[in-house]
């Protein structure tokens, strides 16, 4: 229910969810939001750290 959750507001905001699972090894959750106005990278999305 959480992750449900955690995915319609992620795309409510225009982002994305993606979930990565390897056995033995864990699971990765990545949440990719658009960064209006960022211009930290070519692509536009802020560096991590660099939030404001």
């Amino acid at each position: 229910l959480g992750l449900a959750l955690v995915r319609r507001i992620i795309v409510a905001h225009g982002g994305r969810l993606t979930l990565e699972s390897q056995p033995g090894q864990g699971t990765t959750a990545r949440v990719l939001l658009p960064a209006t106005g960022a211009a930290d990278t070519p692509d536009g999305r802020l560096v991590a750290g660099h939030l404001s």
